[in-house]
């Protein structure tokens, strides 16, 4: 009742001011004189008969079946309208009226999956088969299919807006989409009541740069395992995922490297994690098998590493090769990784002069068609210099080889442990890490896949999360979820968290500071709480109690640190920042043209 009241009290403002406004006494003169203005000359001025004639159409005005008010003012409003139609250009323009209807349409299609309580979307992949997302950026861009012209370029911006918040924050997708259209509505506002659209933008970009600034300080470090826990959770609201992540986190740490694989046989999905560096390559063949002497699985601690990747190498160079090697390093084993590409009968040379030489010798068989990438990694993770004369190593010596702590090679695996060099495991890392950031959303599932588990043989090891599920529908949809609860993991990680269910905005909108965007910033909990069935919110109790919030799974009012309703501060950070990078710049837009 208090919001109706408050509602009709605004547009009876908005009326008065209306009202009173130049242009409409203007307007109203000339309509004011065509109905009554005109018989107070006639009767003044007139002769007898135009005198009665005049006294009798004024007697009728003022009778009861013939108000004289509710016929002139809506022709002055009208006149109004017309005459000084142009005068507010941005509001005029028709064109414009697409972006308010495109944001809000998105926004409607969209932030029903927010929250807890949230609901999913089913769409069709590429080949026809369902996918259940409750993931905001993924169903806007499904949506952006449905729109034509003007609208489908508005609905690009907005996409553009969750993706850059995605990409940064693998998480915040719905609330950018949201923020987006309240920001532009509340910009709007501002226009219709005479603020320049310039100046409207300026004060949402000053603004949401304050609530940012401001933002930081309620950002709470992780201290343990069940925020990790609370994260993954909230992020995809799976109670098991929440579970997996957190055992994935304890063996691979604040990187979470990890690999996603489907799990067919078993009905429990579970984590395997393996320390070291992980090939996928094992004995050259069964021959080398039966020459290594040690059964199905050759175990040595300590072992040198040569790498030979390309070309030839002559028996001048194998000669020397072997010259070059110490007298006391010779009991050692060396173990040989080669290239498909080696030669032949450089590998046959060398080959004939390790078992005349009596040395222990296992080969291990790369046969990858991104096999200089992977030598690459062994070169940061066991020091040995590649073999490859574009490299400028045609011939091979002692020096150049690496070691390793462990290695344990079989048919089909090998498992290397070392500590490898920092300063080329640093540029490895980074050159992965690049890739994923700048190529994430062009990139294959499978590049995106190779690469994860590249830079987890060179940090932490190798750690597996097997999901068990029957069908690829499910282990799709929890492959994305699981995707974003990691992301969104090392984001909470590196920058700390927030209070959830839209309680870290909500209290920055109580700041007197904020008054003018408080619709803005108490959205998200509003939503997260009309998703869940609650339609009155008791503002008192939130604005009192800044810990305390609405926890929609239980509907209890709770302390949402103390319940691990949280959300990671980048993706309510990266949110803001996008959602008005997009709305400034339409607030300030005034036409569209079509090429």
């Amino acid at each position: 009742m208090r919001k109706l009241v408050k509602k009709l009290l605004a547009k009876l403002y908005e009326f008065i001011i209306f009202v009173l406004d130049w242009r409409t006494f203007l307007c109203y003169i000339p309509v004011w004189f065509v109905f009554s203005g005109w018989t107070y000359f006639a009767i003044a001025l007139g002769s007898p008969w135009l005198k009665a004639f005049g006294s009798a159409w004024l007697a009728m005005l003022w009778m009861p079946w013939c108000p004289e008010k509710l016929i002139t003012i809506p022709i002055t409003l009208w006149i109004k309208k017309i005459i000084f139609k142009k005068e507010n250009l941005y509001m005029a323009t028709e064109n414009i009226k697409v972006v308010k209807k495109t944001f809000q349409d998105i926004a409607d299609n969209v932030t029903p999956t927010m929250g807890a309580k949230g609901r999913m979307a089913v769409i069709n992949d590429e080949f026809g088969r369902p996918i259940l997302t409750d993931d905001g950026v993924t169903v806007a861009k499904n949506l952006r299919d449905s729109y034509d012209g003007f609208e489908r370029m508005v609905a690009i911006s907005m996409i553009e807006a969750a993706s850059n918040t995605e990409r940064s924050a693998y998480d915040g997708t719905t609330l950018t989409v949201l923020l987006t259209n309240e920001l532009y509505k509340q910009g709007l506002k501002w226009i219709k009541h005479g603020m320049h659209p310039q100046v409207a933008a300026d004060k949402i970009a000053e603004l949401i740069a304050n609530v940012r600034t401001e933002l930081k300080d309620f950002a709470i470090d992780i201290t343990d395992n069940k925020q990790v826990a609370q994260i993954a959770y909230i992020t995809t609201k799976i109670p098991i995922i929440g579970d997996l992540v957190t055992k994935a986190y304890a063996h691979a740490g604040n990187n979470m490297n990890v690999i996603i694989e489907h799990e067919r046989k078993e009905t429990e999905s579970s984590i395997e994690h393996t320390e070291g560096m992980v090939l996928d390559a094992g004995y050259f063949a069964d021959v080398m098998q039966k020459l290594c002497n040690q059964g199905d699985k050759t175990v040595f601690d300590g072992a040198y590493v040569s790498l030979l990747a390309e070309g030839m190498l002559t028996g001048a160079q194998l000669r020397d090769m072997f010259i070059s090697i110490p007298q006391e390093a010779r009991d050692m084993p060396f173990v040989f990784i080669v290239a498909s590409s080696f030669n032949p009968e450089s590998l046959r040379m060398l080959t004939d002069t390790l078992i005349n030489n009596q040395f222990k010798f296992p080969f291990i068989f790369i046969n990858d068609k991104s096999a200089m990438e992977i030598f690459l990694d062994l070169e940061a993770k066991t020091g040995a210099l590649i073999q490859d004369p574009s490299r400028g190593t045609s011939d091979y010596k002692f020096d150049y080889m690496g070691f390793v702590e462990s290695i344990t090679i079989e048919r089909d695996k090998t498992i290397i442990i070392s500590e490898g060099k920092e300063d080329l495991l640093k540029e490895r890392i980074n050159k992965y890490q690049k890739e994923l950031d700048e190529d994430k959303f062009t990139m294959s599932q499978i590049r995106y896949t190779v690469i994860n588990r590249r830079l987890a043989n060179i940090t932490t090891g190798v750690t597996k999360i097997k999901i068990a599920c029957p069908t690829i529908t499910e282990y799709q949809t929890i492959k994305l979820k699981l995707d974003d609860a990691i992301g969104a993991v090392k984001c909470a990680l590196r920058d700390g968290v927030l209070l959830g269910g839209g309680k870290a905005l909500y209290n920055l909108g109580t700041l007197p500071m904020f008054k003018d965007i408080k619709d803005v910033l108490y959205a998200p909990l509003i939503t997260i709480c009309k998703n869940a069935g609650i339609t009155t919110i008791n503002h008192t109790d939130l604005r009192n109690f800044s810990n305390r919030g609405y926890d929609v799974t239980n509907g209890d009012f709770v302390n949402l640190l103390s319940c691990g309703i949280i959300d990671s501060f980048t993706s309510v950070d990266s949110a803001l920042y996008n959602a008005a990078s997009i709305a400034t710049q339409y607030l300030i837009a005034y036409i569209f043209i079509k090429k």
